[in-house]
């Protein structure tokens, strides 16, 4: 129970439980580890539901909108329940998943993969900072010593006091394709650096969105 506390700034934990307080006003508020096959199903549905409204808003290509990714993260979670590494949890209120999140367990570490969660009314009560606190904790009990909030620095999670660290890449070629490849990589991410640095990227992501809105 201490260790959101040992994490987080006095004002994030404030914010914490006040968001949890404005979000029982709306019913019983339940976090659960899905544990039987029924429970991942349910949780599932909800969580590729919620990330297909989310990106959807945002603009933004859903790996999940594939069905493909949609059988193969389905399968690992019911692995889950046989000893394998998926974990898979649910915020409810009344009994509607409005949070979701998707992560693996290995030596002694939690990945958190792929939280997601409802807009609209319930975006005043931040459900889905709420359900990765409940991971946190979770994973606090079940004796884990990493939380790893995998790659990107979203703002979300600054809040948890997260220590940064560098990933490197190192690509190889070993044919002449591969060779040709690794130097249109290279420059897609050159581009993607740039783009990030000058005044157009905000533009682009605002007509990203707006595309994505419109079915595009």
């Amino acid at each position: 129970d201490t260790v959101l506390d040992r994490l987080c700034r006095p004002t994030t934990i404030r914010d914490l439980r006040y968001k949890r307080r404005r979000l029982e006003r709306f019913g019983a508020v339940r976090f659960l580890q899905a544990t039987n096959a029924a429970e991942i199903d349910a949780i599932f549905e909800a969580l590729v539901e919620q990330r297909r409204q989310r990106f959807g808003t945002m603009g933004r290509s859903n790996l999940l909108a594939t069905s493909e990714a949609r059988d193969f993260y389905r399968a690992v979670a019911h692995e889950g329940l046989r000893g394998g590494p998926a974990r898979l949890f649910g915020l409810s209120v009344d009994g509607a998943w409005i949070a979701t999140s998707y992560g693996l367990v290995h030596r002694g570490t939690f990945y958190y993969l792929i939280p997601t969660n409802l807009g609209g009314q319930w975006n005043a009560s931040s459900p889905g900072l709420l359900v990765t606190a409940e991971t946190i904790r979770w994973a606090s009990a079940q004796g884990l010593q990493r939380y790893d909030f995998t790659v990107g620095l979203m703002p979300y999670k600054r809040k948890f006091g997260v220590e940064t660290q560098e990933l490197r890449e190192l690509i190889q070629a070993r044919t002449l394709k591969g060779a040709a490849l690794k130097e249109i990589w290279r420059a897609t991410d050159i581009a993607k650096i740039w783009l990030k640095t000058t005044s157009l990227f905000g533009s682009l992501q605002k007509a990203r969105r707006f595309t994505g809105k419109l079915g595009l």
